[in-house]
């Protein structure tokens, strides 16, 4: 029993410090906006074009080739209310030339301009531009909802009600208006923006199949339109922790072999060694009742990113209070000869790995790893577990640790029996 309280707690430690590593990373990588984006592209469009960092620092790149070539000639950065399209060249914008002509900012696009000019290279975002889907990020109230992350300058998680302002604002043509449900059917059906803005026949039959469906009732019309928001959160919810999973279990494997968190060797010492066993079930009772330790590691796509700040606090005090303890008490770490061992040989490569402290390490916890069955099954079990999520781990902590107690109880209980 207690072997097992030892462990379980170990694991739960361990998972609450690799989720929130996984959490800073998919919030510094804005992987919560990014995914909302093009969950977004795939509703509205039926297709969905991602985008990356290195999309970012190719069309970075692209803007200073192409600048100074644009200065030089009668060119305007168009910008097309009516879409939604904004005008800055990292944004989802036309990026048009044509000699000899200035385009005025107020004016409409007409689809003999678009087709006579000529788009620059941009990685992927003119073609995120010619998406439907490009009228609803590029809305205002869209873009005020985004935190404020290092590479993304898009929300994380917009909520039902939004989606349908959005959206009735974007199928009233952008009307400040009181607009009812027929004005949205006549637009949808005669006017000829919507087309041009790359909505499909499919996405304009789910819209006049909701009109109807809602008879001319404007707040049943925006029900459906969040309910229809609401199923697709949900399965982004699925896509968001199964990508989760994936990059965990990795972050994981690295966490368990820099630790050389081995659950075969660390079962073992539990078992033989008492005072070991002890600390770690009284370390794992005290937490047991808090159930602030969860907070941040429950990975969930509607959950506010974390910040930098916060994780450092949360890493830093589960390292200090618990993992140092851990490692401490069942002698958990490589062996400096071990990690410092030279490797043989007189070639170049090898010369420079043994000159290099941290190259050295890295490649004999590789070796000790992958060429000892024994380890790396320990490693890889350790690594499973992890991956398995803190709450796994705290609600079955609280099982233990309530059986234990309950066991000793009736233990110790003196009463004569009837």
């Amino acid at each position: 029993m207690n072997i097992a309280i030892g462990l379980i707690f170990i694991y739960l430690i361990y998972s609450i410090f690799v989720t929130t590593i996984v959490e800073l990373i998919a919030s510094v990588l804005a992987h919560r906006h990014r995914m909302l984006e093009r969950a977004l592209e795939q509703m509205l469009d039926g297709k969905s074009i991602s985008y990356y960092w290195w999309d970012k620092i190719i069309n970075f790149i692209s803007f200073l080739f192409y600048y100074r070539k644009f200065k030089k000639k009668n060119t305007n950065l168009i910008y097309n209310p009516q879409a939604g399209f904004t005008n800055g060249f990292m944004d989802k914008q036309n990026f048009l030339i044509r000699s000899n002509k200035q385009f005025s900012a107020a004016k409409t696009l007409s689809f003999e301009t678009i087709k006579n000019t000529k788009e620059p290279y941009r990685v992927k975002l003119n073609k995120k531009a010619k998406l439907f889907a490009a009228c609803f990020t590029e809305h205002p109230l869209y873009r005020r909802s985004a935190e404020q992350t290092l590479l993304y300058k898009k929300p994380a998680y917009i909520s039902e009600k939004t989606f349908s302002d959005i959206f009735i604002n974007v199928l009233s043509l952008y009307s400040t208006e009181n607009v009812k449900l027929f004005n949205l059917k006549d637009n949808i059906n005669k006017n000829s923006f919507f087309k041009d803005a790359g909505m499909n026949e499919a996405l304009r039959q789910i819209l006049l199949q909701f009109i109807s469906q809602s008879g001319n009732s404007m707040d049943e019309f925006k029900k459906k339109l969040e309910e229809w928001f609401s199923d697709t959160m949900k399965r982004v919810t699925g896509w968001y922790k199964k990508q989760v999973a994936y990059i965990t279990f990795l972050i994981a494997f690295v966490f368990s072999c820099l630790l050389n968190a081995d659950t075969i060797k660390m079962a073992n010492t539990l078992s033989i060694d008492k005072a070991a066993r002890e600390t770690l079930v009284q370390m794992a009772i005290k937490h047991s009742k808090d159930t602030t330790i969860l907070h941040k590691n429950s990975p969930n796509f509607a959950d506010t990113t974390i910040t930098i700040s916060g994780a450092s606090h949360i890493l830093d005090s589960v390292y200090k209070a618990d993992i140092a303890q851990i490692n401490k008490t069942l002698a958990i770490g490589w062996d400096s000869a071990i990690l410092n061992h030279n490797l043989d040989g007189t070639g170049y490569l090898t010369k420079k790995i043994n000159e290099s402290p941290a190259a050295l390490q890295t490649v004999n916890i590789f070796k000790n790893v992958f060429f000892n069955g024994k380890v790396f099954l320990g490693i890889l079990l350790t690594t499973i577990a992890i991956s398995m999520g803190a709450p796994f781990w705290f609600d079955l902590l609280n099982r233990f640790v309530n059986f234990r107690i309950t066991g000793k109880k009736s233990e110790n209980d003196n009463t004569p029996p009837k």
